[in-house]
């Protein structure tokens, strides 16, 4: 009913204001590009920060400050040793992993729309980066700077990708891909990263350009041949019972949820004074991320001319998947937290916040940069007031970079591979638990859901989620091009509630009436297969004849087919033709084709087409044209007691026609009826206008 009644309105709305001319239209247009032009040029829009800036500074500043200072340097505890981790797994040294998180975050604090979001490295983002990194950098251990190069590219391109995405208003990117497919692709990748990982708790060599299987079974090679650092899996393992047990600790304590202990942080210090102290790293040969540079980053141009033609073209490639999925990614976080506090995020400046932030960050040493899911949960539980919490953040890392560099060169990578791991703990967790209640909803979103996972398992993660967005576009189109329609009865009792009649098997059909419901957009996809249908429904109607003899033949043979439009969103042209043929096929048989539920656009198409004219097949012919023109009525009921013949001719050609036969029906005009009064109400206002000016 509700869909019926916004129909109406809509339609009512619509025909009040007329048809427009070619003229009108364009006005009408270049109106909406200026509105939409003016919308984005306003200063609040484009900053937030001058939104919201100002409500902080007239609501007690400084309780606001302490709160964002609580919060802020707590996320950099975190921030430090992800920050490292996440450097060595986009394959650049671990300190471009601190740089990641000084420009972007303080850019999407300017331009963003989500109060509590956390931008910077994360792992995700990270693995494709350094998946790009390989493939044009083969070995970047030994050309750091090679490679540095190559995820500022990545970081420059992407950033530019998400900005033209954002000027140009695709904000719709956010659903690209369904939630069972991007949760197999994210599985996959929580799966794929820890065991890339490995290779550093065991200090095995392992070639970074293999697959998830040929990772196993080298890994397990080596293991066996005896390559094994034990104190390097020594550090993994109790770095990864020191971080379990800390976050275990913070999630039972109440007073720990505050102002959780840095796990990860007391980890790093941890194994980084117990190697320097016992100097593991020369005696055990422990393998540690070296000297970090002291200072802040370089601020350049990325550098294009070091890389040919071809390898910016792979590069390109690598950053689009990674904008696309950066955008995915950081929109739901946004989301996630904008609903739980009670604010809007607007996905278009999302993408343009982004956009900026990484491309200051490729102007700053930095790989791409996203929002960290594990981070914003830590301001949210902060409690921070307004997103000056990312001033403290990259305050304390500046700090660290000033300070603390000589300090971590003793750092084992056993330690980051460990907090690698447990960063997708949760991820994998929750992941598998949404699978298996997709299994249990929807058996055909579960299958999407395991080709993503198993894609992105098998082949590398880039190869992976563009083969889960080809074959979800395959999918949609498929579901598109399944006719979805039913079969609607009046139910006994009643006047004029009609029902499908496979869901309600009380509903009757009218005798002689076939009234046939789409329930979805008639477009090009699946025109053919809607109407091969409606075929179907007649004829399965109609009398059937065998050597001459008729067998079950109805009371009443189908006189009328009556569509009902009210789930019918959009029409493009290929069906409108589709349906103007259909007419044609039905006069030629003597059945009339009534339409309810018109929406007011596609019933201007349906008219433009030539729908409301003769039929097709009758166009040389006079006789009998009239019986057989397409009427569209706004109510469903009102187009069955046209079709039964109950509402007069007169009444339906115009309002201002003949008086009706029964005085008892009400005044039921077509829309085409509507339409004529509303040209003459026009008119009439149009020579009253006249009139008064000439007086």
């Amino acid at each position: 009913m509700a869909v019926h009644e916004e129909s109406e309105d809509y339609t009512l709305k619509h025909f009040q204001h007329g048809h427009l001319s070619t003229k009108d239209r364009l006005k009408e247009l270049c109106s909406g590009l200026r509105a939409e032009s003016v919308h984005c040029l306003d200063p609040c829009k484009l900053c937030p920060i001058l939104k919201w800036f100002p409500i902080f500074l007239r609501q007690g500043p400084l309780q606001s400050l302490l709160s964002d200072a609580v919060s802020g340097v707590t996320v950099a505890a975190l921030n430090v040793p992800q920050g490292l981790a996440y450097g060595l797994l986009a394959q650049v040294p671990a300190a471009h992993g601190l740089y990641t998180c000084i420009l972007p975050p303080l850019v999407y604090m300017v331009f963003g729309t989500c109060m509590h979001m956390s931008v910077g490295a994360f792992a995700l983002i990270a693995r494709l980066a350094g998946e790009g990194v390989l493939e044009v950098v083969p070995n970047p251990k030994q050309d750091p700077e090679a490679a540095v190069v190559a995820a500022v590219i990545m970081a420059f391109l992407s950033g530019a990708i998400l900005l033209c995405a954002g000027m140009l208003r695709f904000g719709f990117l956010a659903s690209l891909l369904s939630d069972p497919v991007l949760n197999g692709c994210i599985v996959a990748m929580g799966i794929l990263i820890p065991t890339s990982q490995l290779k550093y708790a065991f200090q095995v060599t392992v070639s970074s350009s293999l697959g998830w299987i040929a990772t196993i079974i080298e890994l397990i090679e080596r293991i066996a041949s005896g390559e094994v650092n034990y104190y390097s899996l020594g550090i993994f393992v109790v770095s990864l019972f020191c971080i379990l047990g800390l976050q275990q600790a913070n999630s039972r304590c109440s007073f720990l949820k505050r102002t959780p202990i840095p796990a990860e942080l007391v980890v790093v210090i941890l194994a980084t004074a117990t190697v320097k102290m016992f100097d593991l790293s020369g005696r055990a040969e422990v393998a540690t991320i070296g000297s970090v540079p002291t200072g802040l980053p370089r601020f350049q141009i990325p550098d294009f001319k070091g890389f040919g033609s071809s390898n910016l073209a792979k590069l390109a490639v690598h950053a689009t998947v990674l904008a696309i999925i950066n955008f995915m990614v950081s929109i739901s976080v946004a989301k996630t937290y904008s609903r739980k506090f009670g604010y809007e995020v607007d996905a278009n400046q999302e993408l343009v916040a982004l956009g900026l932030a990484n491309l200051a960050g490729s102007v700053s040493s930095s790989f791409p940069a996203a929002a960290s899911l594990s981070r914003t949960t830590v301001i949210a539980q902060t409690q921070a007031a307004t997103p000056l919490h990312n001033i403290w953040t990259v305050t304390v890392l500046i700090l660290v970079l000033l300070s603390c560099g000589p300090l971590l060169a003793t750092l084992p990578e056993a330690a980051l591979a460990a907090i690698i791991v447990l960063a997708f703990k949760n991820v994998v967790i929750s992941g598998f638990k949404d699978m298996r209640t997709t299994f249990h909803v929807s058996t055909s979103d579960f299958i999407m859901g395991q080709l993503a996972f198993w894609s992105t398992l098998l082949f590398d993660i880039t190869k992976g989620i563009l083969i889960a967005v080809v074959a979800s576009g395959l999918y949609l189109n498929f579901k598109s091009s399944r006719a979805s329609f039913a079969i609607l009865g009046l139910l006994p009792g009643t006047e004029r509630m009609y029902r499908n009649c496979r869901i309600f098997p009380d509903s009757k059909e009218l005798d002689g009436i076939l009234i046939f419901r789409l329930d979805a957009p008639m477009h090009f996809a699946n025109a053919e297969a809607l109407v091969a249908h409606i075929w179907r429904a007649i004829h399965a109607r109609s009398p059937k004849v065998f050597d001459g003899e008729e067998e079950s033949r109805p009371e009443t043979p189908i006189h009328t087919l009556l569509l009902d439009f009210s789930c019918v969103g959009h029409v493009d042209v290929t069906a409108g033709r589709s349906l103007k043929k259909l007419h044609g096929q039905l006069s030629a048989r003597q059945i009339k084709l009534v339409i309810s539920h018109c929406r007011y656009d596609s019933y201007l198409k349906l008219v433009k087409i030539g729908l409301f004219g003769a039929p097709e097949d009758d166009q040389e012919s006079t006789a009998g044209i009239d019986d057989f023109r397409v009427h569209c009525f706004r109510d469903l009921h009102h187009a069955v007691l046209f079709s039964q013949g109950k509402l007069s001719e007169g009444r339906v050609q115009t309002s201002h026609g003949p008086e009706p036969e029964s005085r008892s029906l009400p005044d039921i005009p077509t829309m085409s009826s509507i339409i004529g009064r509303r040209d003459r109400t026009r008119s009439e206002v149009s020579s009253s206008s006249s009139e008064t000016c000439g007086s």
